[in-house]
C-alpha cells in the first residue's frame, strides 16, 4: 500500500478506488435461445449514453447450421446496467427465458433492487420485461 500511495499520490488512489464499483460488467455466455440445438453467443455491453443514465445492450450472435455466426441481434436494452443476468426456462415451455436484476429508483435512504422476467417466444425474441420482485437496499 505504501508503494501505491507513493507512486500514485493519495488523491489518485482515492479516485482509482472510487471508480471500481462503476466499471462495466460485461456479460458473456452461451445459450440456445431459438431452440435449434446450437448455442448462441450472448454478450452485454454499454450502449448509448444519456443525461443521467447509460443503455446496456444484451445482444446475441445467432448460430448458423454450418457452425458460423450471423450478425449481432439486440435481445433487450436495459436502462442502466443490470446486476445479474440469467437464462432459464421459467414457464416450462422448453425455451430459455431471461431473468435479470438491477438497481432502480433511488430514495432518500435506500435504493430499489428490482428483478424482472422477459419471456422468450421460442424463436429467441424476448417480450417486455415484467417486474416480479422489488426489494429496498
Amino acid at each position: 500500500m505504501r508503494f501505491v500511495r507513493k507512486a500514485l499520490g493519495i488523491g489518485a488512489l482515492v479516485l482509482a478506488l472510487a471508480g471500481c464499483d462503476n466499471q462495466p460488467r460485461n456479460y458473456n455466455s452461451y445459450a440456445d435461445l431459438n431452440g435449434d440445438k446450437r448455442q448462441e453467443v450472448v454478450a452485454g455491453n454499454y450502449g448509448q449514453k444519456h443525461w443521467s443514465s447509460v443503455d446496456y445492450d444484451l445482444t446475441a450472435k445467432i448460430s448458423n447450421s454450418d457452425g458460423s455466426y450471423g450478425e449481432s441481434k439486440l435481445l433487450i436494452r436495459f436502462k442502466d446496467r443490470p446486476d445479474q443476468i440469467e437464462f432459464t426456462d421459467l414457464d416450462g415451455d422448453g425455451d430459455l427465458d431471461l431473468i435479470f436484476s438491477k438497481y432502480g429508483q433511488k430514495h432518500w435512504s435506500s435504493v430499489d433492487y428490482d428483478t424482472f422476467v422477459a419471456k422468450n417466444d421460442g424463436k429467441g425474441n424476448f417480450g417486455e420485461p415484467e417486474l416480479i420482485n422489488r426489494q429496498k437496499k
